[in-house]
């Protein structure tokens, strides 16, 4: 299955499903996901997330404007309080 066809079959419910999927372990019946499904779903959850959702909304997104940025050469002082 090529990857247009791959995105044809992905609705949003199968979606959610294969995310719940990866982030468990297993299928909801208690089935252990196999390493080829893992791969294999994450590869879905991905295209998925690329064709359908704003970068921001993408599983592992990371905003730059954040003060945790490594782009920050500033010295963070950390002072702690009782």
């Amino acid at each position: 299955m090529n990857e247009r066809d791959l995105l044809k079959n992905i609705t949003p419910e199968v979606y959610r499903l294969f995310k719940e999927a990866i982030e468990l372990g297993k299928w909801r019946d208690g089935t252990l996901l196999s390493n080829e499904q893992r791969e294999i779903t994450m590869k879905a959850v991905i295209l998925y997330e690329k064709n359908n959702l704003e970068e921001h909304q993408r599983v592992g997104f990371i905003s730059g404007d954040d003060s945790c940025s490594a782009q920050s050469d500033d010295e963070k002082i950390l002072k702690w309080s009782d």
